[in-house]
Formats: structure tokens, sequence, C-alpha cells
């Protein structure tokens, strides 16, 4: 059926193409269709123009009831504002900080990227502190041991 459309609209002159609504509900200009045709073509596609039809009036309906466009502006004219301003900020403290500041500034985002990342550090082993005395602590394992001895000796 699409190919004898298409091969009938081939044949037509320009002013005579004829008007698709969709890919195989055609209607004619030049009135070769008999009303017969049309009507079966619009009960087979009658759920497809009663969704379309729809939603012509749902649009319609929110255009009535949606408020203006300048209702709107003026409700959201602080926000509006205030954030025009710190765009504005924005781009002149872009334009007054020193180059320097963006050098040191990746750098020390490195680092946090890299352990985001997964990628451990290289780093030399921490020398073993093996001759630190720390009194507390001292005192804290010959309790310990004090301790052991005595249960091992009751």
């Amino acid at each position: 059926m699409a190919s004898a459309n298409a091969t009938y609209t081939d044949s037509l002159p320009k002013s005579q193409y004829s008007l698709c609504l969709c890919s195989s509900l055609t209607l004619s200009l030049s009135s070769n269709h008999s009303a017969m045709e049309i009507r079966e073509k619009l009960h087979q596609f009658r759920f497809h123009l009663l969704a379309a039809a729809a939603a012509a009036l749902l649009i319609v309906f929110f255009f009535y009831a949606a408020p203006s466009f300048l209702d709107v502006v003026r409700y959201f004219w602080p926000l509006l504002v205030s954030t025009a301003l710190f765009l504005v900020a924005v781009v002149i403290f872009d334009r007054i900080s020193p180059a320097s500041a963006d050098l040191e500034a990746e750098k020390a985002g490195e680092g946090l990227l890299d352990y985001v990342a997964g990628e451990a550090p290289i780093v030399a082993p921490a020398p073993v502190l093996e001759d630190v005395h720390v009194p507390e602590l001292e005192q804290e394992q010959e309790q310990e041991q004090s301790a052991e001895s005595e249960g091992k000796l009751s």
C-alpha cells in the first residue's frame, strides 16, 4: 500500500502532492481516493488522532492557565539579579586574580586526585625508631610484664 502511494505521489506535479499525516495515512489533495478509503484510514488511526487532539487541548489549556512571562520575572527578580551579580563577581575575580596562584592550586589538587584515583605516592620508607624512649609507655610495658610473670608464678 505504501509503495502504491509512493508511485502515485511521484507521478503528481508538485502542486498536488499529498499531505502525509502518518507513515501510511495519506490524504490526497487531488481527491482520487474515495471517502470510504479515507474513513477506513481515519478509523485505523483513531487512537493516534485522539491522542494528538488531547495533547493539543492540553497545550492550549497550559498556555491559557499559565502565568505570563512577565509575572514569572517579577516574582523571581531577586533571584535573577543575585545570580547575575554572582556571575559578574566570578568573572571579575577571575580577571584580577594572580596567575601564580593557579600553578600552586593545581599542584595541591594533584595530590588529592592521586589519592582519589588510588595511585599511592612514591615515598621512602620511614626510619625505624628503636631508640626512642617514652617513659609512660615503658611503665605500661613493665607493668604488663610483671603481671604476666606473677600470673606464671601462681
